[in-house]
């Protein structure tokens, strides 16, 4: 009986602890990647104001979005959409959201679509995400072991979550072998440095000795 409520409660525990390590992760890194294409579609980028505003509306969102039972909603990277399409004012959400709303009523339809129906939109879709990949920096190991890792595990899976956190994985441990690896090499530097001071300092005393 104990056992049982312990495993309980480790595994909730343990489920709490990805969740919000998810949320921590996933979240920034959508508007941190927003904030680059922008950027590149953009003369001119907004001041720190507005980009406070993102921020702030992102958290809201995502706190409104915990307490009805949804997913984590990024307004940012949403609207960013509706942007690259041509859309200039909020309107273009307000049109959006309004299409979900109607959708609603024909959901019954569309669950009784095959899935092997849907397989053919997957697939233009798949090659439209994989565009993004030419911004990827081949000839940097860090980037490009997480991102081999990400793209190779979420079709196997089918499961974005599970290449998320695979990819985030081999980050962490890439970024804490670099770091051991700096160390090595500044504890080198240093001990070099200091047999040359010794070794320099023996010279000087036997010269003097001399």
């Amino acid at each position: 009986m104990f056992l049982k409520s312990w495993k309980e409660i480790v595994g909730g525990s343990f489920g709490i602890f990805w969740i919000i390590l998810l949320d921590l992760s996933v979240v920034p890194q959508s508007i941190l990647g927003t904030n680059e294409v922008f950027s590149s579609l953009l003369s001119t980028w907004p001041n720190n104001t507005q980009s406070i505003w993102t921020v702030f509306l992102t958290g809201v969102t995502t706190i409104v979005g915990g307490l009805t039972g949804s997913g984590v909603c990024i307004p940012f990277a949403e609207s960013s959409v509706g942007i690259r399409e041509g859309g200039r004012t909020g309107f273009t959400a307000v049109v959006t959201g309004i299409c979900f709303l109607l959708s609603t009523i024909v959901m019954s339809l569309f669950q009784s679509i095959p899935l092997g129906a849907t397989a053919p939109p997957l697939f233009v879709a798949g090659a439209l995400m994989l565009k993004e990949v030419e911004h990827i920096e081949w000839r940097n190991e860090r980037q490009v072991l997480p991102a081999i890792m990400t793209l190779c595990v979420v079709p196997f899976t089918n499961s974005l979550m599970s290449g998320f956190v695979l990819g985030l994985a081999v980050l962490v441990i890439e970024f804490l072998l670099q770091l051991i690896e700096n160390q090595r090499v500044f504890y080198n530097v240093i001990f070099q440095e200091e047999t040359l001071s010794q070794e320099r300092q023996s010279e000087i005393e036997s010269g003097l000795g001399n």
